[in-house]
């Protein structure tokens, strides 16, 4: 009877999704031994089922003993979009054997960035991956754990970077929008083929945000609503007020830069001198904002965001925006 109810304890614990390593053991009865072996074949197939869709929400479903429904829900939650740098250009110059091995190590990062902060990677498109925090476990601080991905991403591609620099691998860089809010999130497609996805305004903005990296030269971007999350713990420089495709009003974006006391003294300095020539650009101060600005470069020779808030305000110099202007810079 021991091994009998050896598997029926096992059989509770796949139950509630608790699916540890297979083992490897043998029976002296066949039927039981039958049992083990179809037991182990079933949990092989749910490892592996997990590879391909969120592993909280495999053990959520096993748990609740629920079948997986169309249907998805409200929530509040945090959303990021990462893709390499110029991926176009350096794949056509490389075998599709070495553009797999490329994506493979920038997936692996992303992945362990974001499953040590408890996120979800939603899906892979391309060499780009989308992932969110706050779902389909409930984690209130999922704000912090985007943020706190993103940054772990980089610094660990920073240090590949410095591991292959003498080697034939390319060097990867990445870019990073994050943005929260209302989003809608669950079992989206048809019946027979689900997928555990966020749709919504929301999911669009954070999109949005990793392209302008590309227009201010940095490497991640948040959302008004994401820096409010976590400006307790985290340092950023409050970039610009633009327009972003599908928004009809002007949006604050912020450069994500650090963590609390892990950030250069000067460098907090020099961020909030760029802060302080944005205010002065919002108000119309543009000899004030140009004063800072041109400081500033001195020690910033290759700060995109500086070159471009200094071109606006000489631009405005000789010709004011219209009265009603607010701030809002449109892109393209």
């Amino acid at each position: 009877s021991q091994p009998l109810q050896m598997l029926s304890m096992e059989a509770q614990a796949i139950g509630v999704g608790k699916l540890d390593e297979v083992e490897e053991r043998r029976f002296p009865i066949r039927e039981v031994d039958s049992l083990f072996r179809a037991k182990e074949e079933m949990k092989k197939g749910l490892r592996s089922f997990e590879k391909f869709v969120p592993r909280e929400l495999v053990r959520e479903l096993l748990a609740s003993g629920r079948e997986a429904e169309l249907g998805g829900e409200r929530a509040y939650l945090t959303v990021a979009f990462a893709d390499i740098v110029n991926f176009t250009s350096i794949s056509e110059l490389m075998p599709p054997e070495e553009v797999v091995k490329m994506l493979s190590r920038f997936h692996g990062i992303l992945y362990q960035s974001i499953s040590e902060t408890h996120g979800t990677i939603d899906k892979y498109i391309g060499d780009a991956v989308m992932s969110f925090w706050g779902a389909p476990v409930e984690n209130p601080d999922h704000a912090f754990g985007a943020c706190l991905a993103a940054l772990h991403a980089q610094a660990r591609l920073a240090e590949e970077r410095k591991r292959i620099k003498d080697s034939s691998a390319p060097p990867i860089h990445c870019r990073i929008g994050i943005n929260t809010g209302d989003l809608v999130v669950g079992n989206m497609g048809i019946p027979d083929r689900l997928s555990y996805t966020v749709i919504g305004d929301s999911v669009n903005l954070a999109s949005r945000l990793e392209g302008l990296n590309r227009y201010y030269g940095t490497d991640i971007i948040v959302s008004e609503n994401t820096y409010r999350a976590v400006s307790d713990r985290l340092i950023a420089r409050k970039l610009d007020r633009v327009y972003v495709k599908g928004k009809t009003q002007g949006v604050f974006v912020y450069q994500l830069i650090g963590e609390k006391g892990k950030v250069e003294e000067k460098t907090l300095r020099d961020l909030q001198r760029y802060e302080e020539a944005l205010e002065k650009y919002l108000d119309r101060s543009w000899e004030d904002s140009i004063r800072i600005l041109e400081e500033l470069q001195k020690g910033h020779p290759n700060d995109k965001s500086i070159l471009l808030l200094l071109s606006r305000c000489c631009k405005f110099m000789e010709e004011a925006p219209d009265e009603d202007w607010d701030g809002s810079y449109r892109l393209g």
